[in-house]
């Protein structure tokens, strides 16, 4: 394994740490009481969505400064990794599934209505 394969697989074991999704459930269990109708979408979502997005990004970023590298290299290295290996390919559509919006207004559906994320 390779040092730029390296951070990618550290972030990997850090983004399903159960201490890192804590950070995601607790941000969930704070902000869902806002949703109501599946079918409505309100302003505030979109202002939590991008809130998300921001402790998201700035979590990522943390860990890679942590780890003595930085966003734009896990990216990279991410890129050449997702296109040889499953498992990361796995990690990038779990990544992008927590990024994207209509999934984001779902899981705080489920997460008000009592269901896990």
């Amino acid at each position: 394994m390779s040092e730029e394969d390296d951070i990618v697989d550290k972030v990997r074991e850090w983004f399903f740490n159960d201490e890192t999704w804590s950070i995601f459930e607790d941000f969930a269990n704070e902000h869902c009481g806002i949703f109501d109708s599946v079918d409505e979408q309100k302003l505030e979502y979109t202002v939590l969505y991008q809130k998300f997005q921001q402790v998201f990004e700035s979590k990522v970023e943390e860990f890679c400064v942590s780890q003595g590298s930085t966003v734009e290299e896990f990216q990279n290295t991410l890129a050449k990794k997702v296109q040889h290996d499953a498992d990361t390919d796995m990690f990038v559509q779990v990544m992008l599934a927590m990024t994207d919006y209509e999934s984001f207004i779902e899981l705080m559906h489920e997460r008000k209505s009592g269901k896990h994320i």
